[in-house]
């Protein structure tokens, strides 16, 4: 099992829950104010959860140890519940009152099926299993509780300025690229699906030491267990006929890029091999 590259860490950097304390409209905290102090707490709470990421899991072995992924877990839930208490004692404005509830009820029920899930289930879970909860965050203006404000990353219909354009078709069951050897700097990838299949493009710099075949077969999350690493990015399912920019920042170093879309019988077409090693100088 496997969670898509961009989203590696998705489950660690989990939306913040709480309980909302109703008082009076003179306690409530302005629109700006709610969101400036929802933001920093989840923040920071982000920052820890990473650190205990890249300080427990420095290789693939400590990632398959089963000892470590159960005190990262346990950390994680407690850091939560911090959170949980840090957040649920603000006062969000009137107009943000039952956003806010609605969200924090369906992050508390899902942080205690995440509590009953064990490590093992936890860590090659192949979907976020905060993933509902991370976009109602995002709706509010929590950006930080839906894991980060990063508009890298995403698919975008156009190329952002500045950036150089890097064109890509996709095929069945391949990437066609003009050259494997790009520039390090602002670049937009052109994804065109020329196939007849959805297709997507997900790329990651895969970390020194490790080969792109080593974390696109490995089971778990490769970014956690230190193979692949930022940047990284995902477009989205592209149609056929259909295109999309990716819009990042590339620092030098290796990178592959993989489409995990799954073909009718069920097999990723990464492992069809719609899979590219491309070097960035």
């Amino acid at each position: 099992m496997r969670l898509t590259w961009p989203g590696a860490l998705a489950v660690a950097s989990l939306a913040t829950v709480g309980l909302v304390a109703c008082g009076d409209d003179d306690d409530r905290l302005t629109e700006d104010a709610f969101l400036k102090q929802g933001n920093t707490i989840c923040e920071a709470g982000n920052k820890r959860i990473d650190r205990l990421f890249e300080e427990t899991f420095e290789s693939e072995e400590d990632f398959e140890d089963q000892a470590k992924q159960a005190e990262v877990k346990q950390k994680l839930e407690a850091d939560v519940q911090d959170q949980i208490e840090d957040v649920g004692a603000l006062e969000p404005p009137e107009q943000l009152q039952s956003d806010v509830e609605t969200f924090l009820d369906d992050a508390e029920a899902t942080l205690k099926e995440v509590r009953a899930m064990s490590p093992q289930e936890f860590f090659e879970s192949e979907e976020d299993p905060f993933e509902d909860v991370n976009g109602q965050a995002e709706e509010i203006g929590l950006t930080e509780c839906a894991g980060g404000d990063d508009e890298e990353g995403e698919g975008e219909e156009e190329a952002a300025p500045g950036h150089t354009v890097v064109e890509v078709n996709a095929l069945e069951y391949a990437f066609e690229l003009g050259s494997t050897t790009l520039g390090a700097g602002p670049t937009a990838f052109h994804l065109v699906n020329a196939g007849t299949e959805e297709h997507e493009l997900s790329f990651a710099k895969i970390a020194e030491g490790h080969t792109l075949q080593e974390a696109v077969e490995f089971e778990g999350d490769p970014e956690a267990a230190g193979l692949i690493t930022e940047p990284s990015g995902d477009t989205g399912h592209v149609g056929p006929g259909e295109d999309i920019y990716l819009n990042v920042e590339l620092e030098p170093g290796t990178y592959g890029m993989v489409c995990f879309v799954e073909a009718s019988d069920g097999t990723p077409h990464a492992f069809k091999g719609m899979v590219t090693e491309f070097t960035v100088q």
